[in-house]
């Protein structure tokens, strides 16, 4: 397989499971019971919480759009797309190394599901750098 559809698979994979994830995260409220645990917390928090996930999902929904369109036109080795797969990538490689200093907080019989959330930003990260080594390898090539 060619560099150029290795980096170009790498984004549609990451690309899914991000707006997978930003879908998900739209109705997480609802799937974990938010609204009953947020009862007694001050209505600007419960406003807070509400609106930051709703801006975070569509932020991610909207960053795996970005990560598809790259793939599709091939605007990973021009400048712009370099620089917005390697935001992305920093950002994945980032919340992993958040989420393995500070686990979020599961019940023990849980803690698998910690893991897995590790995983999960582990490959994005990895999803999105695959695209900037192969950039990188092919300017050197030149």
């Amino acid at each position: 397989m060619s560099n150029a559809r290795r980096s170009a698979l790498a984004l549609y994979i990451g690309g899914g499971l991000s707006m997978s994830m930003g879908a998900f995260h739209l109705f997480l409220p609802t799937v974990f019971g938010w609204s009953a645990g947020m009862r007694s917390a001050p209505s600007s928090l419960q406003w807070a919480l509400s609106s930051l996930n709703v801006f975070w999902s569509l932020l991610i929904l909207l960053t795996g759009a970005l990560a598809i369109a790259v793939a599709r036109r091939r605007w990973q080795q021009h400048p712009a797309g370099f620089a917005a797969i390697g935001v992305l990538a920093c950002y994945w490689a980032l919340h992993a190394t958040y989420l393995i200093a500070q686990p979020f907080p599961l019940p023990r019989s849980l803690a698998w599901l910690g893991w897995s959330f590790v995983a999960f930003a582990v490959g994005q990260a990895l999803l999105h750098a695959i695209p900037l080594l192969s950039a990188r390898t092919a300017q050197i090539a030149r």
